[in-house]
């Protein structure tokens, strides 16, 4: 008898011969039954939940590439504006002390 869809036993069930719902299994069912979720197949995933998962964690890991992106955009735009800032603060002490001038004619 073939492994369950997924390879995991979320409700204990052994999928092989002479296979028995374990105690953590029960415990599990019934926390998603008070939860108000279904078993599907006896516990056992069904090929069309195995494929709404794996949709669902495309789009999770899409989702959590994209924030990262984000982040180090926003990051590296912080930098640069930093820097520029610096610079131009440079610049404007450069021109009070009357450096400025002098540095740019010699």
């Amino acid at each position: 008898m073939p492994a369950p869809i997924g390879g995991a036993d979320p409700a204990g069930e052994c999928g092989w011969p002479g296979g028995h719902r374990t105690h953590l299994g029960r415990e599990f069912a019934e926390a998603v039954g008070q939860a108000g979720g279904k078993m599907a197949a006896q516990g056992f995933l069904t090929r069309q939940a195995v494929m709404k998962v794996g949709e669902e964690l495309v789009a999770l890991t899409e989702s959590e590439t994209a924030i990262e992106l984000s982040e180090w955009i926003q990051e590296e735009a912080a930098y640069e504006a930093a820097e520029a800032i610096q610079a131009e603060a440079a610049q404007v002490v450069a021109a009070a002390l009357g450096l400025g001038a002098a540095g740019s004619e010699g």
